[in-house]
């Protein structure tokens, strides 16, 4: 796995890597911040935003139809199963190269 991270952030990321496996965060928050609003709202503001995947669209339009109980319980089961996953590719990574599993890339304009 690489992360193309801009010059400084390399520290930050690992950081919330050690606190992610900590326990001390659960996953990354939303670019759409879904404080305060009910469910139609947010999913209707993540769904507007340029910065949601292609992928969380379509499920929050397929889930639409669906029995929240059902679509919850395969949300739950599919974050654990990515969470599993996202560790082993980070560790894997880590073991292999630890000093360059997160390192600064700079961009060009």
């Amino acid at each position: 796995m690489r992360l193309d991270l801009e010059p400084g952030q390399a520290h930050a990321v690992a950081a919330l890597y050690h606190e992610y496996l900590e326990g001390k965060i659960r996953v990354c928050t939303p670019a759409v911040s879904i404080e305060g609003e009910t469910y139609s709202e947010a999913a209707g503001a993540v769904i507007a935003d340029d910065r949601t995947t292609y992928f969380l669209r379509g499920r929050l339009a397929e889930d639409e139809g669906r029995d929240p109980v059902d679509a919850l319980a395969d949300a739950e089961l599919h974050l654990a199963l990515q969470t599993r996953r996202f560790a082993e590719e980070v560790s894997d990574a880590e073991a292999s190269h630890p000093s360059l599993c997160l390192r600064a890339v700079h961009h060009q304009a």
